[in-house]
């Protein structure tokens, strides 16, 4: 996964998007939940090609759910979080960083969905909002890896 993840962010391999969703929605459907609808974290960066949100909506398109792009929004530019160390220096730059537009996943259960994970932080905060600000049901969470170090 971590290879695949790699060489789709950073050679632009976009062949890689469909066996890192196939991988992911598989995974997913072994946990035997309903899903209504993915949620992908919106991306640090912007690009004419974002390869996170290409594969949720890959994964989206398997479990036959919608990709909600609208409800989860980036409030300021953010700083990657990738090389911030401290816990703190990262919940401080993940403060007020996302806001919801509307609720239309109240009573909802959602698959938040992130391609990397080193601390949860950023996942923690986006499903923070999705169950206070737009009232989901339930929040499963899924990551296609999670970087080498933690420290």
């Amino acid at each position: 996964m971590g290879e695949l993840l790699y060489r789709l962010k950073y050679k632009g391999e976009r062949t890689a998007v469909n066996p890192l969703a196939k991988a992911a929605a598989d995974f997913v459907q072994k946990w035997g939940i309903g899903i209504d609808i993915v949620v992908s974290v919106p991306p640090t960066k912007v690009r004419s090609f974002q390869p996170a949100v290409a594969v949720a909506e890959r994964i989206a398109s398997l479990l036959g759910v919608p990709l909600d792009r609208e409800t989860v929004k980036r409030t300021k530019k953010a700083q990657e979080l990738k090389g911030v160390m401290d816990p703190e220096k990262r919940a401080d730059l993940l403060k007020d960083a996302f806001r919801i537009d509307g609720s239309p996943l109240k009573g909802k259960n959602v698959l938040l969905f992130d391609d990397l994970y080193r601390s949860g932080a950023t996942m923690n905060a986006v499903a923070d909002l999705l169950r206070e600000g737009a009232g989901v049901a339930d929040i499963f969470v899924l990551a296609l890896t999670r970087t080498r170090s933690i420290t």
